[in-house]
Formats: structure tokens, C-alpha cells, sequence
């Protein structure tokens, strides 16, 4: 009977090796844990939510409009502008990223950007990360259940808490929003942005090439200034020195190079331009108007290095 035992555990065991075994070729662990993770804090924080969302006073925490708040300063109060997210989190984690490789000089200019009070100057950071997801499309709502909380917290630790800072995601609706959002009012606003500026945009070669529809087509005087897709930190002496020769200063210079365009605002706001960290937005832009369909691969399409 002993002997009986012994053997019929071990083959409970081996099934269960087998069954796992089975388990882990079929699918992704990394991907498997980030969604356990996303499950899990979905649970806690909506348990949570109505608790602190209106007590947050007893957590630390950052002034955040919203973004309409932040459209709004931005037409009638205008200033130079610069947005942050989790891609200029990881440059100053020391981590490359898929737009710009790290750089001490890079890291240390965008901690200084996020610290100091400038009166000429607004800083945008991501309000999502210190707000309830729920009124995210669900892709977006998953990131930050999953990485809200460090993101979160990094801010809060480089950040001023004397400053207000506006919503670094005022601009890019597209791949963000629930479809209840109203995405014809949000792109008339940003087209109106523009109206009868004269702007100056610097992007990486061949990005504006590539769009069927341009977010910039009420301005009143355009010019296009090229500079690296990926890595532009390098020229930054390059483009500044270019501007300076050949952009008026009543010209709004609109920037298009992912970490560096932050340090580029800040410099070129110094010298007496006013400009506008732009990003991703003649891009969303473009896939609204040819209405491009939400799935996954167009999402990431859209996201990676052009």
C-alpha cells in the first residue's frame, strides 16, 4: 500500500510538471504577469477609489489642470510649452528609449525644467497618473493600473509642488479617449491653436512628409526646419544655432523631437522665442481625419520611431 502511494503521488506530480510545462509554452510569462498585476490593482483601486479621490489632501500630490484648462491657457494666455511622460521618466531613470538614448546632460536639463517655478514657461506632466483611469479607452486604462503608481511617484519626488502644471496629454485624444469622447471638438481646437501664428516646426526628417493631413493649415506663414528622427540631443547645439540665424522671434517654434524638444523649449524660451513641445500631435492628427481603425497593431504602429 506504501509502495502504492508513493507512486501514485509521483505521477500526480509529473502530471502537474507536465501541465505546467504545457502551461508556460503557451504563453507569455512576462506578458501573463503584467496582466495578473493589471487585474489586481484594477480590483484594489476601484475599492479605494471613492474613498481617496476626494480626500487626496491626505496623500502627497501635484496641481494638475485638466486639459481643457490646459487648451484653454494655452489660447488665451500663451506661453512656451513643454510636456512630460513616462518616456522622459525612463531618460531620467537613466534608460535609452526608443526616440533618444540616454544622456547625462539630457536627464539632469529635463529634472531641472521639472523643478524650478518659471513664470515664462508652462510644464506639463501626465494628470492620468494622479486621477482615476476609468474614463481612459481600456488599453490606456491598463497602463496606468500597471505603472501609475511609480510614475506617479517619480513626479512627485522631482516635481515643485509650488508650481501648477497642465496635462501633458491635452493634445493627443485619439488612441486615448472612450468613444464617447468628443473628438471633433478637440481637433477644431488644435487646428485653432495655429490660426494666423506664424510657426516655425521643427520635426525629424521625413515625419510631416509622411501625413495626408496637416494639423498646422490655418497658420499664417509656415517653415519646416529637419532634424534627427531619433537621438536629436546631439544636434540640439545645431538647431538652436539654426533658429537663431533664420527664425524671427515672433515666430511660434513648434517641436517635434521627442525627450529633446522639452530642453530645446526651455533654451529657446531663454533666448525670447516662445515654443511649444508639440510631440505626437501631427500625428494623432492625421490618424483622426483618415480615421484610422483602433486596433492593436496600428496603436503600436502609430507609437514606435518614425
Amino acid at each position: 500500500i506504501k509502495e502504492w502511494l508513493v507512486m501514485k503521488n509521483v505521477k500526480r506530480f509529473v502530471k502537474r510538471i507536465l501541465k505546467n510545462i504545457k502551461y508556460f509554452l503557451s504563453y507569455d510569462l512576462y506578458e501573463h504577469e503584467l496582466e495578473r498585476t493589471y487585474e489586481i490593482q484594477d480590483k484594489i483601486v476601484e475599492d479605494l477609489f471613492f474613498e481617496f479621490e476626494e480626500n487626496k489632501y491626505i496623500i502627497n500630490n501635484l496641481n494638475i489642470i485638466d486639459a481643457e484648462e490646459s487648451i484653454n491657457l494655452l489660447m488665451e494666455n500663451p506661453k512656451s510649452f513643454c510636456r512630460f511622460g513616462d518616456g522622459e521618466i525612463g531618460i531620467m531613470q537613466g534608460k535609452n528609449q526608443p526616440f533618444q538614448k540616454y544622456d547625462e546632460k539630457l536627464a539632469n536639463g529635463l529634472k531641472d525644467i521639472l523643478s524650478k517655478k518659471r513664470d515664462d514657461m508652462y510644464v506639463a506632466i501626465n494628470r492620468a497618473y494622479f486621477h482615476s483611469p476609468l474614463v481612459w479607452a481600456e488599453r490606456n486604462k491598463k497602463f496606468y493600473r500597471i505603472y501609475g503608481t511609480q510614475m506617479r511617484r517619480f513626479f512627485i519626488e522631482i516635481c515643485n509642488s509650488d508650481v501648477t502644471y497642465l496635462d501633458a496629454g491635452c493634445m493627443c485624444a485619439y488612441f486615448r479617449y472612450k468613444e464617447d469622447f468628443d473628438y471633433e471638438k478637440h481637433y477644431s481646437r488644435m487646428e485653432n491653436l495655429f490660426k494666423n501664428k506664424k510657426i516655425a516646426i521643427v520635426s525629424g526628417t521625413g515625419i510631416l512628409e509622411k501625413l495626408e493631413f496637416d494639423v498646422f493649415y490655418l497658420a499664417e506663414d509656415k517653415i519646416i526646419i529637419h532634424g534627427p528622427a531619433t537621438n536629436a540631443f546631439e544636434k540640439i547645439d545645431d538647431i538652436i544655432k539654426h533658429i537663431q540665424n533664420n527664425i524671427p522671434k515672433d515666430y511660434l517654434i513648434c517641436i517635434i523631437l521627442g525627450m529633446t524638444a522639452k530642453v530645446l523649449v526651455a533654451e529657446l524660451t531663454d533666448m525670447g522665442y516662445m515654443a511649444w513641445d508639440v510631440g505626437h500631435l501631427a500625428k494623432d492628427y492625421d490618424v483622426f481625419m483618415r480615421k484610422v481603425e483602433k486596433t492593436e497593431d496600428n496603436r503600436a504602429e502609430f507609437w514606435k520611431p518614425d
